[in-house]
């Protein structure tokens, strides 16, 4: 697709209907759809004269349960970012390793958590018991995300200038902590986000052949029956994420544990026979449970082992007795 068929009024009529669904109701969504060819017009036409520049964020904060910042671009701006990620997704989706799992159609947080409960099995099985898993994290990844190291990446694939300036747009268009990296909130950040890492899963499945490997954003699984192998991995790892992406796994961020003692991986814990929810995450559901989160903790807990935990947050919540 050219500069000019993505740009297009219906296209970015396409991309409206998308950003629409769930927040009709809202009242800027009403304000812009009521003169809504007016304004996807005079969108269409500033792009294409080169005059469109992304306007500023608005902030705010959230709790779940850390603080996180959550910046929200305007209406006519995430109309881009939908463009833009409808069409990076169709050049990067054939690409990206079948093991990353973020952000991602029929992926997920439970597609993640059952690949990994695979791996380790299949290394049980295949190592008389023997299995370890190594767990990583990045120190605040999307603010550290290095956005002329981004630009450089997708410039190998992105070969329309005038694309590429839209897209250069959209990354400039913040600054965060650190002075550069990409935002919470931008549809355009989970795409941004997962072409970064995909130099990191290139670098661990090809450059290094380590086969059983998962990643969900920035929280990364090694799993091996080899203690050395996953040592000598975590130190690639490690100077790789600095050296060529500008990021920080600290050794805080790191882990490595038996099998046996159950590996805590997205909020789980896969053990040999059961995987369970972390404590905090029990704790925190029993207390903020309500009609507006109850499906979301039911399905949080939907291939865990805890029909108890099930029972008894349907309790409280139906006697209204939430601690």
């Amino acid at each position: 697709m050219n500069f000019e068929q993505l740009f297009s009024f219906d296209n970015l009529f396409s991309a409206w209907r998308k950003f629409r669904r769930g927040k009709a109701s809202r009242p800027a969504v009403i304000s812009f759809e009521r003169h809504l060819e007016d304004n996807l017009f005079s969108l269409s036409e500033e792009i294409f004269s080169g005059h469109w520049q992304h306007g500023p964020y608005r902030q705010f904060s959230v709790f779940d349960p850390k603080k996180r910042d959550i910046y929200t671009a305007q209406i006519r701006d995430r109309i881009v970012h939908q463009v833009l990620c409808d069409f990076l997704e169709k050049i990067y989706e054939p690409i990206f390793i079948n093991d990353s799992f973020s952000s991602r159609k029929g992926k997920g947080v439970e597609a993640a958590v059952a690949r990994a409960r695979f791996f380790l099995e299949d290394e049980v099985k295949w190592n008389y018991g023997r299995c370890f898993a190594l767990k990583c994290d990045i120190r605040k990844y999307f603010d550290r995300v290095n956005q002329q190291i981004l630009l450089g990446i997708m410039r190998s694939r992105v070969t329309d200038e005038k694309i590429f300036g839209v897209i250069e747009k959209v990354v400039r268009s913040f600054r965060g902590e650190f002075g550069y990296g990409i935002p919470l909130g931008n549809i355009t950040s989970q795409i941004f986000a997962n072409i970064y890492l995909n130099e990191l899963d290139f670098f661990v499945k090809r450059e290094n052949k380590f086969p059983k490997y998962v990643r969900y954003n920035d929280d990364f699984l090694f799993i091996s029956a080899n203690v050395k192998r996953l040592t000598d991995v975590s130190y690639l790892v490690v100077n790789f994420a600095h050296e060529r992406l500008g990021l920080e796994i600290p050794p805080e961020k790191t882990s490595l544990r038996k099998f046996s003692w159950g590996v805590h991986f997205l909020g789980r814990i896969i053990l040999p026979s059961v995987v369970l929810i972390r404590k905090r995450t029990v704790t925190r559901a029993l207390r903020l449970v309500s009609d507006k989160n109850l499906a979301s903790y039911m399905g949080l807990l939907k291939n865990t082992d805890s029909f108890i935990l099930r029972r008894k947050i349907l309790s409280s919540f139906n006697n209204g007795d939430i601690i």
